[in-house]
């Protein structure tokens, strides 16, 4: 596959930004924020996982739409946007899966017919405060991620995600590999059927209500609770519902990429922190421009497989 004639467009979050691959810069004198932010964007993105693969496989341009604290429903549509708008233009996707339980939400502000669309990130303390200015405490949040948005509810979202990315490159014969660097879903599924505890009963409600004839009806193969079992039992067998993701088995076992860089800081270092950067408060949360670049090795191989 000659890589030379694609555009490489990435997704993801604050990992694929490249947040912390450089010191958190501060506003020069002379600069308005958009400068200031247009400069450190550039700095974080030059030394991320995305510019590395660009330069290796030697793409012909790359797109980073990384975005910090984003998530899946984010990236997905900005995917879908992006190959709608550019049906001439050859484009290589890396899709970054991030935690199943972020969430996008269009909040109305109180008095006003006005919405604002925001990221929710659980245990982000700034944002939960952010959310206070549309009415909504701490308890609402906490609320919402116990009761609502649990963690079965993130095993359907998290199907769900994988499914649209399916369905989204299907349609556009888009090439790309996928990844999880933060989301660790499937490891979950693996280590403990969710199935388990979804009672027959129960299974019925989410398929539809009195589907029971239908299930029934030779005339069509309709399996009962197929969306789920099917992905679940695929997860379960290492087939991959996405051919070209990099799964558990490629990264040696691993729930996801952090989990995986971890264990390599370890065994080259003994310390687990290795290839994370250090800030003033000791070791921060993302990776070094080395960790970046260790990352970009399991990545390649994976495209090296698929396309080579």
């Amino acid at each position: 596959m000659d890589f030379s004639e694609y555009t490489l467009i990435s997704l993801g979050d604050s990992f694929t930004f490249g947040q912390d691959t450089i010191p958190d810069p501060r506003l020069r004198p002379t600069e308005t924020i958009q400068m200031f932010n247009k400069r450190w964007k550039d700095g974080c993105n030059k030394l991320s996982y995305t510019a590395r693969i660009t330069e290796r496989m030697e793409f012909k341009y790359n797109v980073n739409f990384g975005i910090m604290g984003s998530n899946n429903d984010n990236s997905l549509t900005i995917l879908e946007s992006f190959l709608r708008n550019n049906l001439g233009m050859k484009i290589f996707v890396l899709f970054n899966f991030t935690s199943a339980g972020r969430m996008t939400n269009l909040f109305q502000v109180p008095g006003q017919k006005i919405y604002h669309k925001e990221n929710l990130v659980p245990h982000h303390a700034v944002r939960v405060e952010k959310l206070k200015s549309y009415g909504i405490s701490s308890k609402d949040v906490a609320n919402y991620y116990t009761l609502w948005n649990n963690s079965m509810q993130e095993v359907y979202n998290h199907i769900g995600y994988r499914r649209r990315l399916q369905h989204i490159l299907s349609f556009y014969k888009t090439p790309y590999i996928s990844f999880d660097i933060a989301n660790n879903t499937d490891y979950r599924i693996n280590r403990d059927n969710p199935l388990r505890y979804v009672g027959p009963q129960h299974q019925l409600n989410i398929d539809g209500y009195a589907f029971n004839d239908i299930y029934a009806d030779d005339r069509f193969n309709f399996p009962e609770f197929d969306y789920m079992k099917s992905y679940i039992d695929n997860v379960i067998n290492r087939v991959p519902p996405l051919p070209n993701h990099i799964t558990m088995s490629d990264m040696d076992g691993s729930r996801n990429l952090i989990d995986w860089l971890a264990l390599k800081g370890i065994s080259e270092a003994n310390d687990k922190d290795n290839y994370y950067a250090k800030n003033g408060k000791g070791t921060g949360s993302h990776w070094t421009e080395d960790g970046h670049i260790i990352v970009t090795d399991i990545m390649q191989k994976k495209i090296n497989e698929r396309y080579n």
